[in-house]
């Protein structure tokens, strides 16, 4: 169990955090998806992680990959993107205790992506949650938008809280800035250093309750199960 007092051992929470990649993978396999390689419409500059996923990142690609990868992510630093203002976890606590929760706004006219080399991802195997997690039942290029399954989104958000929970404490951002941290020198991982929370990203929170629709709760409940049996035990 991960106690979300304890920072506990970070090669420990990477090698959980490996272990829910391969759980939701599982659970999605046979999803229905139109979704197919070199299809980049929803690859864009405001993906958003935990700065375990980076850490993920980091630890898993090559010497010469993470070469190629901070420069990649320094070149995009000045670039408009995303940078929440809340977490799911933090948006959970905030309808528990009736406090409204922060407009988020989204730029207009989105960069791709600074990890894609033409189409194609250049760390797929090692891709944060939110790629990780993207589908759609429809042709974006057709549609224009992607759509995705109520039942899935139901259990990407579950997934979304437990990241969040496991990397407590941590922080959330834009993908661009929480790989510019975990690659620079003198690495500002919160739960190591106990640094100011960096500008643009907001500090993780852990698990008070579960966001899960009535609907789909008698079907999600064995997903809890499982993240719970893989080490992340709800405080």
């Amino acid at each position: 169990m991960v106690d979300c007092q304890d920072s506990g051992k970070i090669n420990d929470r990477v090698n959980v955090l490996k272990r829910v990649y391969e759980l939701y993978d599982h659970l999605v396999s046979d999803s229905a998806s139109v979704c197919r390689k070199a299809c980049a419409l929803c690859c864009t500059a405001n993906v958003t992680m935990t700065n375990l996923e980076g850490r993920f990142i980091r630890f898993h690609l090559p010497k010469e990959a993470l070469a190629d990868l901070k420069d990649r992510v320094l070149k995009a630093k000045p670039l408009t993107r995303f940078q929440p203002k809340t977490t799911p976890n933090r948006m959970a606590i905030l309808c528990m205790e009736g406090k409204p929760i922060p407009e988020e706004t989204v730029p207009e006219n989105s960069s791709p992506c600074p990890l894609l080399t033409g189409d194609i991802c250049s760390i797929y195997p090692f891709r944060p949650f939110g790629c990780r997690s993207m589908f759609s039942i429809t042709d974006c290029h057709g549609a224009g938008y992607a759509q995705m399954d109520d039942l899935l989104l139901s259990i990407n958000t579950v997934f979304q809280q437990f990241i969040e929970h496991l990397d407590t404490p941590g922080v959330t951002g834009n993908l661009t800035d929480v790989l510019v941290m975990e690659l620079m020198p003198g690495d500002l991982c919160l739960w190591e250093s106990k640094n100011p929370i960096p500008k643009g990203m907001v500090e993780n929170q852990p698990i008070k309750r579960v966001m899960i629709p009535p609907e789909h709760r008698e079907r999600i409940y064995h997903v809890v199960q499982q993240l719970n049996r893989i080490g992340l035990g709800l405080c």
